[in-house]
């Protein structure tokens, strides 16, 4: 969900609040996927 955020325009930065604000609040658990999210590339 982060990723596909990322994807329409949020930055990846606040990717990862944004996934758990609107998709739920547990989404994007490990520190792996946060720097996952992190580097997606939005290209």
């Amino acid at each position: 969900i982060a990723c596909l955020a990322v994807l329409a325009g949020v930055p990846s930065p606040e990717a990862v609040a944004w996934a758990r604000e609107h998709h739920h609040p547990r989404a994007v658990e490990t520190p792996w996927q946060r720097r996952w999210v992190q580097n997606f590339p939005k290209d």
